[in-house]
């Protein structure tokens, strides 16, 4: 599995190598693998083969040259048609559509487009939609690779409030579309229950995203280096694991039942939020860290973890190298497995009640573990971002459990939500404010010329001190 990913990872130098090769050098391995007798020659051929597998699934991944795609349509107004693939994103002035299946001037063409539509046009998850655009190509913007990241969604083009646009609603049944339309009641209840801008945040806590969260707000939370708890990311569910593994594996549930409890908790969040692919990566890195307790041994965690690695980069490659949001889920997770304990030794002085020290010590985990990639992908970083996150991050899993709480009352009494809620609000409030405060300072936030050698550098000094670590309580257990 790790070997499959090591060819995920060195597949953009392969990128010239034709589909016939591959499959001159598969049916060769094969022969040879059949053929074999030695199983230490058996073993390097299947490492061989996996490796080359990685790069072949890579090449796959990229935009084919033969076929006509949406970026080669950039720069004139065309008529295009397509169907709303994923959610709806409402923002505060206008609607972010993804549409696929795309025609252009009757012609069907390769490659998704992201539309930014005016506020009234009803869009739905597998509505038709046609209209007149001039298409754009997406830019990088602040060091960020932008472009990139929409290429790992399959993304190739951006159309800017379209004209002439008209609907056709999607009348069949389709289960995606009703998990999507739970988020969507969700998220207009929490808005009637709590004022914004408190219920935009709350909601952004919880189901992930940040668009319909005032502009001035959002730059505070990037001056800070809190955004990331504005995503449905692997950061937000893996400390809401831990909050929830140490709360109730200490009550009389039980092990065993107190896991699958868990389990099941985490899918059912994972339909409330959308199901999404950045909620549904999110899930199942919170399931890693459940079954990491299930199985209790670490070589078969970190197999766990490079199994679900592995699956979630045979269906999309790219994500590995271009979707920020896929690697701080992934490192934050892996910072939680490997570092928690440490720092749950280090942190004995903060009470157990209510997970208090296990979710403080899964937030220094995970926030060590996401710099690197923070820098190197945005060029900069808080000063204040340490400060910041470990005075408001314990206090996330008790706002998300809150949250959940206040909308399932909300289903029997608004009354009873609305007061339970209230907690929510003064959590909103306390978490805006601290944020708000920090980023107001002049030095909150550093930029770097060379942030990439940094970000290599730390990942390098981390690998090191992982390494010693492991070493160390080797030889203290020997």
């Amino acid at each position: 599995m790790a070997i499959f990913c090591f060819g995920i990872l060195f597949g953009p130098l392969f990128l010239f190598i034709e589909i016939n090769f591959f499959i001159s050098i598969f049916s060769l391995l094969i022969s040879l693998l059949v053929l074999n007798k030695n199983r230490i020659y058996g073993f390097l051929l299947i490492i061989i083969f996996i490796f080359l597998f990685g790069v072949f699934r890579y090449t796959q991944s990229e935009v084919p040259n033969h076929i006509t795609n949406v970026s080669e349509k950039i720069g004139r107004p065309v008529s295009i048609e397509g169907v709303v693939s994923t959610n709806v994103e409402d923002t505060i002035n206008n609607k972010r559509i993804i549409i696929d299946d795309v025609s252009i001037v009757g012609k069907k063409t390769f490659g998704k487009i992201l539309v930014t539509a005016p506020l009234y046009v009803g869009a739905e998850y597998k509505d038709k939609i046609s209209f007149t655009c001039r298409l754009k190509m997406p830019e990088p913007f602040n060091g960020f690779r932008y472009d990139k990241y929409l290429e790992s969604k399959g993304i190739l083009a951006l159309c800017h409030f379209p004209k002439y646009i008209d609907l056709v609603e999607y009348g069949e049944f389709n289960i995606i579309k009703v998990i999507y339309s739970i988020k969507q009641n969700l998220t207009t209840r929490l808005s009637g229950l709590v004022p914004a801008p408190h219920s935009n945040f709350l909601s952004g806590l919880l189901f992930g995203g940040q668009s319909s969260i005032s502009k001035t707000i959002q730059d505070d939370f990037s001056k800070t280096g809190t955004s990331h708890i504005l995503a449905a990311s692997g950061f937000n569910v893996a400390i809401l694991s831990v909050f929830l593994l140490s709360w109730i594996l200490k009550t009389r549930i039980g092990r065993k039942k107190g896991l699958l409890l868990i389990l099941s908790m985490l899918i059912l969040y994972m339909i409330i939020a959308g199901a999404t692919p950045s909620v549904v990566r999110a899930t199942l890195m919170g399931c890693m860290l459940v079954l990491q307790k299930i199985v209790n041994r670490k070589p078969y965690t970190i197999n766990i973890l490079l199994l679900a690695l592995s699956i979630m980069l045979l269906i999309n490659p790219r994500i590995l190298l271009d979707d920020v949001g896929f690697q701080l889920s992934f490192a934050a997770t892996i910072g939680i497995m490997l570092m928690t304990k440490n720092w749950i030794e280090r942190f004995k002085f903060l009470p157990e009640n209510f997970g208090i020290r296990d979710s403080f010590a899964a937030s220094m985990s995970a926030i060590i573990f996401t710099t690197p990639i923070l820098l190197w992908h945005f060029g900069a970083l808080s000063v204040v971002s340490p400060m910041v996150n470990l005075i408001i991050l314990p206090a996330l899993p008790f706002v998300m459990s809150i949250i959940i709480i206040g909308l399932l009352l909300s289903f029997v009494s608004s009354i009873v939500a609305k007061i339970v809620l209230l907690i929510a609000w003064v959590f909103s409030y306390s978490i805006l404010r601290i944020i708000s405060v920090y980023a107001s300072f002049d030095f909150s936030q550093i930029e770097f010329s060379h942030q990439k050698i940094i970000s290599v550098i730390l990942v390098v000094i981390m690998g090191m001190f992982c390494w010693y670590k492991k070493k160390y309580a080797k030889k203290k257990s020997t």
